[in-house]
């Protein structure tokens, strides 16, 4: 089983469905797109996807060949060269309302008096960012955890 994996398609549909507002994509991105999209790099310096494309039409076994054709070893290459940004770029994005919460919760905090919660609107602040927080974190109550977190045992996930 394999453990600590980004997914960068994942990802993506993630990062859509926080900008739409809950909806989900009609189709996944290619890895060509989410470079377009979210590193901004123009079509040409995507294009050499399509050799990848090519090579797989013309021989559908190429994948069996050992050594891989040099060509293709190129292409994979340059595939992987971009992983590393797009990952950073998508945890970016997806972790922004986190972040913004989290700026926010500890500048209305360092902001306040030697009581955090003195003031009422820097309590009331506080508690309606600490809230948001945990909303974020946690699944909602009627949640079936098995199926948001498979991993987590039901002690953390229950409601009670």
């Amino acid at each position: 089983m394999l453990s600590n994996v980004f997914d960068t398609q994942v990802a993506d549909v993630l990062y859509f469905s926080m900008e739409t507002g809950g909806f989900l994509p009609n189709r996944i991105c290619t890895l060509s797109e989410c470079l377009m999209q979210h590193l901004g790099m123009p079509y040409k310096q995507v294009s050499f996807m399509a050799r990848k494309q090519h090579a797989v039409e013309r021989n559908p076994e190429v994948w069996f060949m050992r050594p891989l054709p040099p060509a293709l070893l190129n292409v994979l290459a340059l595939e992987t060269f971009y992983l590393l940004p797009l990952r950073m770029m998508l945890l970016d994005e997806i972790m922004s309302d986190l972040t913004a919460l989290v700026d926010g919760y500890l500048n209305a905090f360092r902001e306040g008096s030697a009581d955090p919660l003195g003031s009422t609107e820097v309590g009331i602040t506080l508690f309606l960012i600490s809230a948001n927080l945990v909303s974020l974190i946690q699944p909602p109550p009627q949640a079936d955890c098995s199926v948001i977190l498979p991993n987590v045992t039901k002690q953390f996930c229950s409601s009670d």
